[in-house]
């Protein structure tokens, strides 16, 4: 298992999490319910709907400071991984959790 990951829980759990963009005003912001088990993947597909998105633009989950961070764990995108991006994790195969 990478540095920083946790194991899988062992039970389902629910998270409350708010998701903020950055540099709007007034805020913009979606407070969402996830499940531990769902896929990175999942929660892009979460996250668009959340947002009313449609998905028209690439994207990367980090763990880290940040996805432009050279410390930081990258989950990439299916486009990414089709692509032979080899820096980080199919997001397909992280479950949040």
């Amino acid at each position: 298992m990478p540095p920083g990951r946790r194991p899988r829980r062992s039970e389902l759990v629910g998270y409350r999490v708010r998701v903020d963009l950055l540099h709007t005003r007034p805020a913009v912001w979606r407070r969402l319910e996830l499940a531990s088990d769902l896929m990175l993947s999942e929660v892009h597909a979460v996250l668009q709907a959340a947002f009313g998105w449609e998905d028209y633009h690439l994207h990367r989950f980090a763990l880290g400071p940040s996805v432009w961070d050279r410390a930081s764990e990258l989950y990439l995108c299916p486009f990414d991984v089709d692509q032979g991006e080899e820096e980080g994790l199919d997001a397909r195969e992280v479950r949040l959790d």
